[in-house]
């Protein structure tokens, strides 16, 4: 009993780490497309009992987003998805526009995060 038991909880274990994997996978191509496109920031919000959200923007030289992409939810099976809204708005002030409020709380910390990551770039560089 305790041998299948171990058996199952193992099981588990290693699908967990094989669609983790997966994720981490689908994660890395979309921000190698986005780094063909422009400078990219990356936001993310962990959530244990709440969704989690990652979020990615190319840039160009003045701000401006390119393209956006989100990934949000719960489990190792949530992939990365387009944000067509934002496309054309400046990133630094991404979370003072109105289309800021159509997003999750979760995406929303996202955005504030890349927001502040990009920024920091921007003092250790010479960025707009």
């Amino acid at each position: 009993m305790i041998l299948k038991l171990l058996f199952a909880v193992g099981g588990v274990w290693i699908l967990q780490l094989a669609f983790g994997y997966f994720q981490i996978k689908n994660f890395n191509e979309h921000y190698k497309r986005l780094m063909q496109l422009g400078r990219v920031v990356v936001g993310r919000k962990k959530g244990r009992i709440t969704p989690g959200a990652v979020v990615m923007f190319a840039i160009d030289e003045d701000d401006k987003i390119i393209k956006g992409e989100k990934m949000k939810g719960f489990s190792v099976l949530a992939r990365m998805k387009t944000i067509n809204s934002v496309k054309g708005l400046d990133v630094f002030t991404l979370d003072q526009r109105e289309v800021f409020e159509e997003f999750s709380k979760a995406t929303k910390k996202a955005i504030e995060n890349a927001i502040e990551n990009g920024q920091m770039e921007c003092e250790e560089q010479t960025c707009s």
